[in-house]
């Protein structure tokens, strides 16, 4: 597959060069060279658009920076996605511990998992949700507002702000703190995070259409505090670069 791509390379370079995105194909086929000469590489290094490979961001006009329509030049936006400097990160493999809950949809449990785990919360909850309309999910979370526990929860900016049918507004008017996330082109992580304790995450997206019609998963580690504690600082990271709800 590789020599295919190659060769469409070499053949097309002349036009590649010319619309400025020869260079860009050459340094992906560079990284994949590299993946491949390192024994102890690790599969992350198959995969050029991670964008932070080898110690250096790709270059802004490179297509996994794209224009987002949200944020400004400099201001968590489109530009200084591309000159962040942010090291690449492995993957972690933590022991089982406590009980594991899980769920899958159509209606076989996913958002039950979602729910329990919202109505488990006794002093925290951080969300961060991709799509987000399910009104089973915005009760459980005005229900948690009520009972004194404090909710942060971030959202992506694209799907959320010109939104009608979006709960991220009524749930700001209820007491929730709301930030969007608008420095990747998309946030598309789905999981809660209840005390600090236990932490649910899967495919599933917080809507009436994924719990109801698509095929879904949704799994809650519970009383994991090293997991929670994993999907805590991810949630960190994004809520100190995200911005108040309107």
């Amino acid at each position: 597959m590789k020599k295919l791509f190659i060769c469409f390379v070499a053949a097309a370079s002349p036009m590649l060069a010319h619309a400025g995105l020869l260079d860009s194909a050459l340094e992906d086929i560079g990284v994949w060279h590299k993946s491949e000469t390192s024994s102890q590489a690790g599969p992350s290094k198959l995969f050029p658009t991670t964008g932070h490979e080898y110690g250096r961001p790709y270059p802004r006009e490179h297509g996994a920076f794209r224009k987002t329509g949200y944020g400004s030049e400099g201001n968590n936006g489109n530009e200084d996605q591309a000159a962040r400097n942010a090291p690449h990160h492995r993957a972690v493999m933590y022991p089982a511990a406590g009980t594991v809950e899980l769920g899958f949809s159509p209606n076989r449990g996913a958002m039950d998992v979602v729910i329990d785990v919202i109505n488990s919360s006794s002093r925290t909850l951080d969300v961060a949700a991709y799509e987000f309309t399910n009104k089973r999910f915005e009760s459980a979370v005005v229900a948690a507002v009520r009972r004194g526990v404090d909710v942060r929860i971030v959202v992506d900016a694209k799907e959320n702000l010109n939104n009608p049918k979006s709960i991220a507004g009524p749930l700001a008017q209820a007491g929730a703190k709301v930030r969007y996330v608008d420095d990747a082109p998309l946030m598309h992580d789905k999981y809660t995070i209840a005390d600090r304790d236990t932490a649910e995450t899967g495919s599933l997206n917080y809507t009436l259409r994924a719990e109801k019609y698509s095929h879904e998963n949704a799994r809650a580690d519970w009383h994991n505090q090293q997991i929670a504690a994993y999907y805590e600082s991810d949630f960190e990271y994004m809520w100190e670069n995200a911005h108040p709800w309107r």
